[in-house]
Formats: C-alpha cells, sequence, structure tokens
C-alpha cells in the first residue's frame, strides 16, 4: 500500500487547459507525473497520488529519486494547503 503521507513534497505546476475544461498538475522534477482534475482541488488531490506512486514505483525499479526542489514564483502555499488538507 502507497503511503501518501511520507511522500516528499515535490511542486506542483498548475494550469488550466479550456478546451478539455480541465486542471493541469505538473510535477517538474519527475518526468512524466502529470495528472488532470475537473477542479483544481480535484488536480491536486491528483498530482498528490500520482507523485506517491510515480515514488513508489521509481524505488521499485531501483531508480534515482529526484530531490524536491523550491521554485520561486510558486503559488501562494497556505492557500495550496487549505486545498489539499495539508499535513
Amino acid at each position: 500500500m502507497i503511503d501518501y503521507d511520507s511522500t516528499p513534497r515535490y511542486s506542483m505546476a498548475l494550469e488550466w487547459d479550456p478546451r478539455d475544461e480541465v486542471s493541469i498538475a505538473t510535477v517538474p522534477e519527475l518526468a512524466g507525473c502529470r495528472i488532470h482534475g475537473r477542479s483544481l482541488e480535484e488536480a491536486i488531490r491528483n498530482g498528490r497520488e500520482v507523485t506517491a506512486i510515480w515514488i513508489e514505483s521509481t524505488r521499485k525499479w531501483h531508480d534515482p529519486i529526484p530531490s524536491a526542489q523550491n521554485f520561486q514564483g510558486a503559488t501562494d502555499r497556505s492557500r495550496m494547503e487549505d486545498v489539499v488538507g495539508g499535513r
């Protein structure tokens, strides 16, 4: 079972796709780690889940796991933690 709470906290780039009418969450440090949701909140929740799955899969393959980075210009962190029910 995946322990989502012990997964390192990575940054997420969030964007709105008007064509598909979904919010997209991309984790820049993790290659191919990108997911969507019908709302910003759902995209963030899904982003946390897919990050944990990405980390678990990478560990199973014994591949290196990139360190979490601190990106400047990040969105208001307190608001994001409110949205996803931060730790």
